[in-house]
């Protein structure tokens, strides 16, 4: 066992010279010990643990920013290519193209005005009809049998206008005799009666002769009943619908089956919702032409006929009427058709392709390149919005160029580089977008 410097017994102090005892002034070395060992130990691995976790975090992240500061100083270097479109002067007239549906000229549906079975039928769908021509046929035996009790009714009531004519010709007689007597043969009170009746016969004749005019007018609108009996053509069309068959019971009234639809196609119409900013071009009278996918190229003429003069509040368009000749009948109603317009350009707009439009929150703009290969951005007023192409009022000039495809690498005052390749046909001369190249 090996004790510590304290418990071992020091040597006695010499004495000096003098014969004192010398004062002991330096300290001997303390020992060494197992913890003192353990804690050097703990220190060193401390000490080897934070520099490796120093050099672990700060050497990559100071690679990554050498990197980024080099990747920004590449950047600084490289210049924007873009491609770009010339803003032009609009054609003298804008073609304007809008969708819209081919309606009947007319169209109604047919109900029976008198109860019964139907009999016949005698028109079919698809079939051509006239005015006026029969359709269907209804046995109404009630209707008969009212018609023929209101015949007799009439002649009735002419049998008693005729009973009433004839009193009244003997009360005026009568009267005539007793004046002719006087007062010395007749007595007053006998004048008095044969005139009174005489003046009620006379209103008895009118009571006749107006219930003569009743149950004429009844014959009339029972003889009106048996007529509709045949459902008629009520204008020239054709059958789009058919709803009747022979043995049905059908009712008279709106609420009822229905019989037929009838339309009329010749002429026929076509409404289209014109947009705002041409509402105030398109005129009563004004041609258009009506194209239908099933027929190819081929165009069929048409006329502005009526303009509801006024803007949708929710769609902000107004509805248009445009009639066109059928003769054929090659369109049908329900087809969907194309309107083209003819527009003349008063405002002398410029035009550019729709694909360099940006929408931002100071409105709608544009990416313009300067003479000095600089960009600038400029609010543009669009007035017509083909799809393809926009017509510019304002904001533009003939010849400038605008970037087509912009994106967000493009800012304010940029130094750009005008791409010159040629455009692939097929993608319209707008397929490049604003890319930088190294």
């Amino acid at each position: 066992m090996i004790d510590s410097a304290h418990d071992r017994p020091q040597p006695p102090a010499q004495p000096d010279a003098a014969g004192k005892p010398a004062e002991h002034h330096e300290e001997l070395p303390k020992a060494w010990t197992p913890k003192s060992g353990i804690l050097i130990l703990v220190l060193v691995v401390l000490v080897a643990a934070m520099a490796g976790f120093f050099v672990l975090g700060y050497l990559p992240r100071h690679r990554e920013q050498e990197d980024v500061s080099a990747q920004a100083g590449a950047d600084a270097q490289t210049v924007l290519r873009v491609r770009i479109a010339t803003a032009a002067a609009a054609p003298a007239l804008t073609v304007l193209h809008l969708p819209g549906t081919i309606t009947p000229m007319q169209q109604t549906l047919l109900y029976a005005r008198a109860t019964g079975y139907v009999t016949s039928w005698k028109k079919d769908l698809g079939d051509t009809v006239k005015k006026g021509e029969p359709l269907a046929v209804i046995s109404a035996p009630d209707v008969d049998a009212q018609l023929a009790q209101a015949k007799a009714a009439v002649l009735q009531a002419r049998a008693q206008v005729e009973q009433a004519r004839a009193s009244l010709n003997l009360a005026k007689i009568s009267v005539q005799r007793l004046k002719t007597l006087g007062p010395t043969l007749a007595a007053q009170q006998d004048i008095d009666n044969a005139q009174a009746a005489y003046v009620e016969d006379q209103a008895n004749l009118q009571l006749m002769q107006a219930q003569v005019v009743a149950a004429q007018a009844n014959v009339q609108h029972l003889d009106e009943l048996v007529a509709f009996q045949q459902v008629s053509a009520p204008f020239d069309g054709v059958i789009t619908a058919r709803y009747v068959e022979v043995g049905n019971l059908v009712t008279s009234g709106s609420s009822a089956q229905q019989l037929f639809q009838v339309s009329q196609v010749n002429p026929i119409r076509i409404f289209v919702d014109v947009p705002q900013s041409q509402a105030t071009n398109v005129k009563v009278g004004q041609k258009a032409a009506i194209t239908v996918r099933e027929y190819g190229g081929t165009s069929f003429p048409g006329i502005v006929t009526h303009l509801a003069d006024a803007l949708d509040p929710a769609a902000h368009t107004m509805s248009s009427e445009i009639t066109i000749p059928n003769g054929d009948g090659r369109l049908l109603p329900g087809m969907y058709a194309t309107v083209e317009f003819s527009i003349p350009d008063l405002k002398h707009l410029v035009t550019i392709p729709a694909n360099a439009l940006m929408l931002k929150a100071a409105g709608s703009q544009v990416c313009v390149v300067t003479q000095d290969n600089t960009l600038h951005f400029q609010t543009v007023f669009i007035d017509i919005d083909t799809g393809k192409d926009l017509g510019i009022s304002s904001g533009l000039s003939k010849g400038d160029r605008v970037v087509l495809n912009p994106n967000e690498y493009l800012s304010e005052g940029l130094h750009v580089e005008i791409l010159t390749d040629p455009v692939d046909p097929a993608m319209g001369g707008a397929s490049a977008t604003a890319s930088a190249t190294k």
